[in-house]
């Protein structure tokens, strides 16, 4: 009986460590997942700061990707918006 609750006690701490490597690794994924939406927020922002750009050259980059490099004037009221969103972007104004 003895040695029966000995190999138990040993089972149960085997046990307990794996559940505190688990946590630790649970928390490193975790931490992982953070910096990378972070990253991810950081390359969509970029992205869109570079289509901004492209619009204020009266294109698109979907048109640039295509091939057609024509460009219109940008009205007084599409210049403020753009101007606006990459303000929020960047937190500096153009």
């Amino acid at each position: 009986m003895k040695m029966d609750q000995n190999k138990l006690v040993e089972i149960i701490e085997e046990q307990n460590s794996y559940i505190g490597q688990l946590e630790v690794n649970n928390q490193k994924l975790s931490q992982q997942q953070r910096e990378m939406a972070m990253e991810y927020q950081k390359l969509f922002d970029v992205t869109e700061f570079q289509s901004l750009m492209v619009q204020l050259l009266g294109t698109t980059v979907r048109k640039i990707a295509e091939g057609d490099y024509s460009v219109h004037p940008v009205s007084e009221k599409e210049m403020k918006d753009i101007k606006r969103k990459v303000m929020d972007i960047t937190g500096k104004e153009i």
